[in-house]
């Protein structure tokens, strides 16, 4: 791959802020619709392994738990029987509330700002737990596999986030970066094609990180071209 070594700028890290833990940012996040990702791309690619049937099927409309107050007011063994159902999740047999639950994510990303992946990945697999339809804490979580280079991880998170939420910008932004590094330019690219449609205005600071990383995959799928040509 020859030409520009700016482009790697394009594709630090993955990001992940406490604006994206807040519970008004979850809301936002959770009445954000995807449109279907490109039918065609520049670039044949092999396919990934598809793992999806393998996983539970994730419910969408479970974004959060209700207030605690209302789970209080149910005796313990009537939640026990309710979760034994499935009808509740392990946040709501505790009666934690969604503010209680970014809380708790506050202070995985402070563990995380301050390099502290291990303690961050408790909390992040902790909170997936808790409440495993809540697509901000899977991109949160695959943000620390990422960054832990557990790439195969990372990827199982972010899938399931996007399950989750298909406009889910964080996640689409960071595991169109995975793509990228895997060489699966087509499939980043409609990644980034989504995170376009459902921020086109660059609301969210993950939108112009997705820009940058759509011209730098324009730019080494130049450099791949140039280098077929000779």
């Amino acid at each position: 791959m020859g030409g520009d070594q700016g482009s790697r700028s394009d594709l630090e890290k993955p990001a992940f802020s406490l604006e994206d833990l807040s519970p008004e940012q979850a809301q936002k996040k959770e009445s954000a619709s995807a449109p279907a990702p490109v039918a065609s791309s520049p670039e044949p690619q092999a396919e990934r392994a598809d793992v999806t049937a393998e996983r539970p099927a994730y419910q969408s409309h479970r974004a959060a738990p209700p207030e605690a107050d209302l789970h209080k007011q149910i005796d313990p063994e009537t939640r026990t029987r309710l979760f034994l159902q499935g009808e509740i999740n392990l946040a709501e047999l505790y009666a934690l509330s969604h503010e209680e639950l970014y809380d708790i994510a506050a202070q995985g990303q402070r563990f995380l700002d301050a390099q502290r992946h291990d303690d961050a990945e408790k909390l992040f697999e902790g909170l997936t737990a808790l409440d495993p339809y809540n697509a901000d804490f899977h991109a949160g979580l695959g943000a620390i596999k990422q960054l832990k280079k557990d790439k195969e991880a990372a990827m199982l998170e972010y899938d399931r986030s996007i399950q989750l939420n298909e406009g889910h910008v964080a996640a689409r932004t960071n595991r169109a970066e995975l793509f990228i590094e895997m060489g699966e330019y087509a499939r980043a690219l409609e990644d980034l094609s989504v995170v376009a449609t459902v921020d086109p205005d660059g609301s969210d600071a993950h939108a112009g990180r997705a820009r940058g990383l759509t011209k730098a995959v324009m730019r080494l799928l130049e450099d791949r071209l140039e280098e077929e040509q000779g």
